[in-house]
């Protein structure tokens, strides 16, 4: 539930200020009224949510999964433009056509799509605000799965889409680190209360 916004405007956001500005507002609602509280994943935002765990021991700070989720893909996009990355190349119109045209930056593409299917559609859900913690935690596993699969053509996930070792290795570290900002003892709650799993 939205409940206000904050003109932050010539303050510095460091972690005392982020989190008052929280324990203020959980203080306004009613303390508690509150469980979670959801925030960007920076690191001052993690440690102020730290803080208000320590204030208020019966709510858990996590971050926002679409922002995690996001900055996967942000992550993703630019291993891909590394892959197709040409060394000496101007911004001429022809040498951007040649380039785009070329075989490689669509099977690379075609690879990093199949790579990051399932995050783009838990996205999607996410924005949509229809899945709750425990659902999340679900699809963020069944995202793991998929990423798992055989990456030799053959994966019901990826059919015909063949991933080197080495730029499979690129994209799982990438994926592993986002994941790990995920997880939460709410997520994992979630799961484990709701009646479909």
């Amino acid at each position: 539930m939205f409940l206000k916004a904050v003109d932050t405007g010539g303050e510095t956001k460091d972690v005392a200020y982020i989190a008052e500005q929280l324990i203020d507002c959980i203080r306004e609602v009613g303390a508690n009224s509150v469980i979670q509280v959801v925030t960007d994943s920076a690191a001052v935002c993690k440690v102020a949510g730290k803080l208000v765990e320590q204030e208020f021991s019966w709510i858990t700070w996590t971050p926002c999964t679409p922002h995690c989720l996001d900055l996967l893909l942000e992550d993703v996009g630019r291993e891909w433009r590394e892959w197709n990355r040409k060394s000496n190349h101007s911004d001429d119109g022809d040498e951007v056509k040649d380039y785009v045209l070329r075989n490689g930056f669509w099977k690379n593409l075609e690879k990093v799509l199949a790579l990051t299917k399932g995050t783009v559609a838990l996205l999607r859900e996410c924005d949509r605000g229809v899945l709750i913690a425990g659902k999340v935690y679900v699809a963020m596993f069944n995202c793991r799965q998929e990423l798992d699969a055989p990456r030799d053509g053959t994966s019901e996930y990826c059919p015909g889409i063949k991933v080197s070792a080495q730029k499979y290795a690129q994209v799982h570290a990438i994926w592993e680190k986002r994941w790990e900002m995920l997880p939460s003892d709410m997520h994992a709650t979630g799961y484990v209360l709701d009646p479909e799993y």
